[in-house]
């Protein structure tokens, strides 16, 4: 396999690509508790002497926030999900921010990430969590739809995104819209020699399947150390990964397969962060007390192998 910077200019492209493209932790960090939120202190994952001959390690936060909507307590709840997630809480968003901030995140994945529309009164969700934590420069977005399906146009729908955020800031940026299902878009971005895809998966079993075989193609053309992330909707287990996994070489962080959904009775692994052998893994962990989403939020401290920096 190959993977590594894409070639994409530093502008945002959209690409359609052809058919056949198309908290059990492994290692715990000292944590403390803010409310019922789980919070892993920075200074203990970064600084320490420990790692003063390595690369520092930098921090991957991968969240569903389900467009800011409080989440359900029960199975019973969920049947309301559509309804549920009409209306933003600018409370409850709040308390996503305040999440997210102290986690002191290097890169951030969002999934379910509303940018404008009447649900949230107009607010950008995602150019409000940049706010929020200073260091971070503008997001890069896009909607999930593909460039020409009519939820583009459609109010609310067309404000339905997924959303990057980086400390050092975003250089190549790309659009890949996958064949099949309603959700499309794999959004590429490159941090600093790395490669972060960050995917929504169908909840349809034949199309996400169709979905994760042009993955598997993606990947493979890539060259140089790569992330895979986000909410896969893989019902039928992590063995629905396996074909790509293989074909590809990357390599599951969550180890362990601790369930990630849903937040108040975790029975299933639908959240991933996939990376490539160039990537190595300090510390990962699945926020299992972080109830601000009906997904659960995933944590990965790493290095990139010495080989790979500057490439």
């Amino acid at each position: 396999m190959k993977h590594g910077p894409s070639n994409t200019p530093s502008n945002a492209e959209t690409k359609s690509d052809p058919p056949g493209l198309r908290a059990s932790p492994t290692a715990r960090g000292a944590e403390t508790r803010k409310g019922n939120d789980t919070v892993l202190r920075p200074e203990s994952l970064r600084g320490r002497g420990e790692y003063k001959s390595t690369p520092p390690a930098m921090r991957l936060l991968i969240y569903n926030i389900a467009y800011g909507a409080r989440p359900p307590k029960s199975a019973r709840g969920m049947l309301l999900t559509p309804l549920r997630t009409l209306r933003s809480s600018e409370r409850h968003f709040a308390r996503i921010v305040r999440f997210i901030e102290d986690q002191a995140p290097d890169i951030i994945g969002l999934v379910e990430v509303d940018v404008g529309s009447v649900r949230t009164r107009r607010t950008n969700q995602a150019a409000e969590i940049a706010r929020a934590l200073e260091h971070l420069p503008r997001p890069h977005y896009a909607p999930k739809y593909g460039t020409r399906r009519y939820p583009r146009y459609v109010p609310i729908l067309r404000h339905q995104t997924n959303a990057i955020l980086a400390r050092e800031g975003i250089g190549t940026i790309a659009h890949h819209y996958l064949p099949r299902g309603f959700k499309r878009l794999v959004l590429e971005v490159g941090v600093n020699g790395l490669t972060v895809l960050l995917v929504h998966l169908p909840l349809r079993k034949r199309a996400r399947q169709v979905q994760i075989a042009a993955l598997a193609d993606l990947v493979a053309a890539m060259a140089g150390p790569l992330i895979l992330a986000g909410d896969f909707n893989v019902f039928g287990g992590h063995r629905e990964l396996h074909e790509l996994m293989q074909t590809t070489g990357l390599k599951t962080a969550n180890i362990d397969h601790t369930p990630t959904f849903p937040s108040w009775k975790p029975k299933r692994e639908l959240d991933f962060i996939l990376h490539s052998p160039e990537i190595r893994v300090r510390r990962f962990h699945v926020l299992n007390e972080v109830r601000l989403s009906d997904h659960l939020p995933l944590v990965l401290d790493f290095t990139l192998a010495p080989s790979s920096h500057g490439a």
